[in-house]
């Protein structure tokens, strides 16, 4: 049947396929949709090709920072909101720190893990005098490594709570919309951001 320009059509494939991999950590998926036309006078016209890429982390960025974003209170605190299907334990956080006028790489911060409680709860990890870190090139993380093996469950929270009223301007995506995940507590009540 002829179909539409600019129409969505759901198709559910008539097969179960189940992926081994000796690989513990992560899998590229390289799926590729083309339609079979009659006669086929240009196959790269009618081909879609996407990498479904699973890795060893959670995120909602992109891996790209378009902006920075900051507190600048002390003891404000900046929290990121995760949900997990099943069980799983946490070994590193990474954060890409953007650059800026003022160096805050000597900053010392909380680096946090909240339960969830209506939004960040009860403090599950915290470990003091972390410092924002400058990676050698734009949008490489850093990785914190966590002193010990924290198993999370459910909706936590990561983040940090500031030792200074220097805002520490952390990487953030603008291309992807995640502020419903995001929270910010510089009066003692937990609100999200609106950015």
């Amino acid at each position: 049947n002829p179909i539409a320009s600019g129409s969505i059509i759901s198709l559910t494939l008539p097969f179960n396929y189940t992926f081994f991999s000796p690989s513990t950590d992560s899998a590229i998926f390289e799926v590729v949709n083309h339609i079979n036309a009659t006669p086929d006078d240009n196959r790269l016209n009618d081909t879609i090709r996407f990498y479904q890429r699973f890795y060893n982390y959670y995120a909602y960025d992109d891996g790209t920072a378009e902006a920075g974003y900051g507190l600048n209170a002390i003891g404000a605190q900046l929290a990121y909101r995760f949900t997990l299907d099943q069980p799983d334990t946490l070994r590193a956080i990474q954060m890409y720190f953007n650059q800026q006028l003022n160096d805050v790489s000597q900053e010392a911060f909380y680096l946090t893990i909240w339960d969830e409680a209506g939004g960040p709860g009860n403090t599950l990890y915290q470990k003091a005098g972390v410092k924002p870190v400058y990676e050698d090139s734009l949008n490489k993380f850093h990785t914190y490594i966590i002193d010990s093996v924290i198993v999370l469950s459910d909706t936590f929270y990561v983040g940090w709570v500031q030792t200074t009223e220097n805002i520490l301007n952390i990487g953030f995506d603008r291309n992807i919309n995640s502020n419903a995940h995001m929270f910010y507590n510089v009066t003692g009540i937990w609100q999200n951001s609106i950015l």
